[in-house]
């Protein structure tokens, strides 16, 4: 009887610790669903603007260049446009769509509207870049910016399709994207690999992803882009591609 008591308390400890493990689980992940957004829109808006600012000046330096060619205000679709720390980058006048789903950011993004006022901010669009759907029109916009964005998008195929549909024809897709390491088995692949699952649930970051592969089979007329190590990202996600497609 002693023997069947200890078993049965045996049983009960564990499936009462069981219980409590699943509950701390479930709790964990509502919160974290809850405080995702607004501690990263926090976390970007504190590091986000020195992030790769040499590659964005050099970059978007021709956009002045596609500004004089049109003759008109150049409209720019960005997609996940955060905090708008690109705004520093486009050229007076500018009319710019902002594609981003995380509605903690808005109040970032009114802070650089006011701060830099040539800019012209039309509309904020709470959706994802696959999801534009009537949102944005067919060959409406003469650039799509997007910037350590493509790693949190679920469908790169769906969403080179939306960025194709709403440029004008000769538009161009600039790009500063950080991606899997160039060299097969190096150490900072084989930390992606490693840190893969982490990061993924931690920000919806694929740090594996093969973003040139998806732009260059996406159909543009053109596309170019270096191979770069960010100095000022953390290494797991320095390789990066800067570079510009045209329709």
């Amino acid at each position: 009887m002693m023997e069947q008591s200890f078993e049965f308390e045996g049983s009960y400890v564990i499936i009462r610790y069981a219980i409590i493990a699943i509950l701390v689980i479930i709790v964990l992940r509502y919160l974290g669903r809850l405080l995702k957004p607004p501690v990263f829109a926090f976390m970007l808006n504190y590091f986000g603007p020195s992030a790769n600012a040499n590659f964005r000046s050099d970059l978007f330096e021709s956009l002045a260049e596609l500004n004089k060619a049109s003759g008109k205000k150049l409209r720019i679709l960005e997609i996940g446009i955060g905090g708008g720390f690109n705004f520093k980058y486009y050229p007076k006048n500018s009319q710019v769509i902002a594609v981003e789903p995380n509605g903690s950011f808005n109040s970032y993004i009114q802070k650089n509207v006011q701060k830099y006022e040539d800019v012209q901010l039309l509309q904020v669009i709470d959706r994802n870049i696959e999801d534009l759907g009537t949102a944005v029109k067919d060959e409406s916009v003469d650039v799509v910016v997007s910037t350590l964005v493509l790693c949190s998008v679920e469908d790169m195929d769906r969403a080179m399709s939306e960025i194709k549909r709403v440029l004008k024809p000769n538009g161009r897709f600039y790009f500063i994207e950080h991606v899997k390491d160039f060299e097969p088995n190096s150490w900072i692949h084989i930390t992606q690999r490693l840190l893969h699952p982490i990061v993924l649930a931690w920000a919806d970051c694929d740090c594996l992803r093969d973003t040139h592969t998806y732009i260059g089979r996406a159909g543009f007329r053109s596309h170019t882009y270096k191979q770069m190590h960010s100095d000022s990202m953390p290494f797991v996600v320095s390789p990066t591609i800067v570079g510009y497609a045209t329709k």
